[in-house]
């Protein structure tokens, strides 16, 4: 008569039967502890867009969109900048100067180089004061020189300042002019000449340049930009 099979016995026999049908045993089905199972997760994160799947230096974001080579050197980064920030004007190449300037203004006197050398200023500013408008017949109308304080300023730098996205300085018809003694009496005496020049815009003393400085723009003037 055969003898009965002790416990040891039938828990090898279990473990057989479940080998060959394939149940997994409860260790096999428990969570990982810290630090195991980084294969089994990582495959999960790589499902979702982990940053095994993205190209790299992206780190998790959006990759910047390309700037187009326009022009070949610092413009493109301007006009990149106009179209990105969504600034209703249409530009060229060839609308940005390093050279302009005014009969009594150097290019460098109304411009200073900030992020980039290139600078956009549109005929109306520049005007000759036979014109009866622009920078040239206000500093006459004042009647001793002045300093620009600001004139072009792109989209790149105007953003960083805090500066309206349809600042009249982007669009290159608008100068600030330094009011040196900060005194109610010149800064009066430049509004009067601003006015003199026609100017469309001269900004009130509640403005941003208050009495450091003088704003005009000549913004509905006919005019374009040239290099």
């Amino acid at each position: 008569m055969p003898r009965s099979l002790g416990r040891s016995s039938f828990i090898a026999i279990a473990a057989v039967l479940q080998f060959a049908c394939g149940t997994p045993t409860s260790e096999s089905t428990s969570a990982p502890r810290d630090g195991q199972g980084a294969s089994t997760s990582g495959q999960a994160t790589t499902q979702r867009g982990s940053r095994s799947d993205r190209p790299a230096g992206t780190a998790g974001t959006t990759a910047a969109d390309p700037i187009p080579s326009r022009c070949g050197d610092e413009r493109d980064v301007l006009l990149h900048a106009y179209d990105t920030q969504g600034i209703p004007i249409d530009l060229d190449c060839a609308d940005f100067t390093k050279s302009r300037g005014t009969r009594s203004l150097t290019f460098e006197a109304i411009f200073r180089v900030t992020t980039q050398p290139w600078a956009l200023l549109r005929d109306p500013l520049l005007a000759p004061s036979d014109k009866w408008y622009g920078l040239d017949l206000l500093i006459e109308a004042y009647g001793a020189p002045r300093v620009v304080n600001s004139s072009y300023r792109d989209p790149v730098r105007n953003k960083r300042a805090g500066g309206a996205r349809r600042s009249r300085h982007s669009f290159g018809d608008a100068a600030d002019l330094d009011n040196a003694t900060k005194s109610l009496e010149e800064w009066q005496r430049m509004w009067t000449a601003a006015e003199k020049a026609s100017a469309d815009y001269i900004e009130p003393l509640s403005g941003p340049c208050k009495l450091n400085c003088l704003h005009a723009d000549w913004r509905n003037h006919d005019g374009g930009y040239r290099p």
